[in-house]
């Protein structure tokens, strides 16, 4: 959370001419409400139901960027669908980074908390090692816009 995923994946997209979907937006819109109420209304387990759907749904896509929710990785079974649809760019932050871009932020439910430090240290400890194992690049965002890590990424992706 707070990497820049969905204004690099928009930028990314409009650098390929590809469509770009963003799979939080998208389940809002499917459900008629934010993440946050699905998370309060119905818990993570429903969203990250609703999350691996929407994977699967737009997987079967083509020419598309896809910003995924820092979360999806903590079900495995849907690193093996982003693999075969394409590359897997994996964004991330200094903590310190992390902390500035998402304070004051109520849009994500897993950092409503009083300690947003040690939240994001906890989140990120946890889902380190999945998004190393899911990575096909990774791109540390910490002193870049989006469109200098799109930039970045093509470079890599080009490579990979």
């Amino acid at each position: 959370m707070g990497t820049g995923k969905s204004a690099t994946g928009r930028e990314l997209a409009r650098r390929m001419a590809r469509d770009f979907i963003d799979l939080d937006a998208e389940i809002e819109r499917e459900q008629g409400k934010t993440i946050k109420e699905i998370f309060v209304q119905d818990g993570e387990d429903v969203f990250r139901r609703l999350e691996s759907r929407q994977l699967e749904t737009v997987a079967s896509k083509d020419k598309v960027v896809v910003a995924c929710g820092g979360g999806i990785v903590t079900v495995a079974e849907n690193v093996p669908v982003m693999k075969k649809t394409g590359k897997v760019l994996c964004l991330t932050a200094s903590l310190q980074e992390l902390e500035n871009r998402t304070a004051g932020s109520n849009r994500r439910p897993l950092l409503d908390t009083e300690n947003l430090g040690q939240a994001i240290r906890e989140l990120f400890g946890k889902r380190l090692p999945l998004y190393k194992a899911a990575a096909d690049i990774t791109v540390d965002t910490t002193r870049m816009s989006p469109d200098q890590t799109a930039e970045f990424a093509l470079t890599l992706i080009g490579k990979g």
